[in-house]
């Protein structure tokens, strides 16, 4: 599985909604458990106990390392985070859609469930 941690951008001065987002994975960065895109391909469907440890909402901080530590701890697969080959980005420009205002317990840590993917190289 590919777990892939954001790369910053400085959106120029004639850009609508013009921002700057943090670089995760820059060439001087640590890594530091953030993620933003996950790719993999399933080679049978996933049954239905597992299914349900995947009934959590994406947006608490934490929750992108349950998913990589149930695809790691559950389902065997292999992860890797080239970043700094495959490049994405997450933008907040714009203030629209949800807002988290629960306390900021990480539910991986809640869970004891923190699955990690350090920088890697494309294999």
């Amino acid at each position: 599985m590919y777990a892939l941690t954001r790369r910053g951008r400085n959106e120029t001065s004639n850009s609508p909604g013009k921002c700057s987002m943090p670089d995760f994975c820059g060439l001087t960065n640590t890594y530091i458990g953030s993620h933003d895109a996950f790719a993999f391909r399933l080679t049978k469907p996933i049954n239905e106990e597992l299914l349900r440890e995947f009934d959590f909402k994406m947006y608490p901080y934490g929750a992108e390392n349950v998913f990589i530590w149930l695809f790691q701890n559950k389902m065997g697969f292999q992860t890797v985070n080239p970043c700094k080959e495959v490049h994405i980005y997450h933008m907040h420009c714009v203030k629209a859609g949800w807002t988290y205002t629960g306390k900021k317990k990480r539910i991986d840590r809640v869970r004891n469930q923190t699955g990690r993917a350090p920088f890697s190289l494309l294999t």
